[in-house]
């Protein structure tokens, strides 16, 4: 317990994380879970996945659906290409039956 606590003490300056009492006590449970989990998977033999704390560590479930998604902001849409051609007089309908 006492080298989780560390460890999230040292987690929230590298991640430069401060939370009021109440709630760091809420993020210390948050993140002790995760970091069991990280722990638990690291020890798994053959195990080729790489897991590790970030910064979803401390957030709730609802949080971290927050982040879930695609995210089109900043994506400027293809430009239409122009159609160019080289007749001229098109017409705007054609009967074909009548073309033989």
């Amino acid at each position: 317990p006492t080298e989780t606590l560390k460890l999230f003490y040292s987690f929230k300056g590298e991640q430069h994380l401060t939370f009021l009492a109440a709630e760091d006590r809420m993020r210390f449970r948050l993140f002790r879970k995760n970091a069991e989990f990280v722990a638990e998977e690291i020890s798994v033999d053959g195990e080729t996945a790489e897991v590790a704390l970030n910064f979803f560590s401390t957030m709730t479930e609802a949080e971290k659906q927050s982040w879930l998604g695609f995210n089109a902001s900043g994506i400027e849409p293809n430009p239409l290409p122009q159609l160019n051609s080289p007749l001229k007089n098109i017409p705007t309908s054609k009967l074909w039956t009548n073309e033989g």
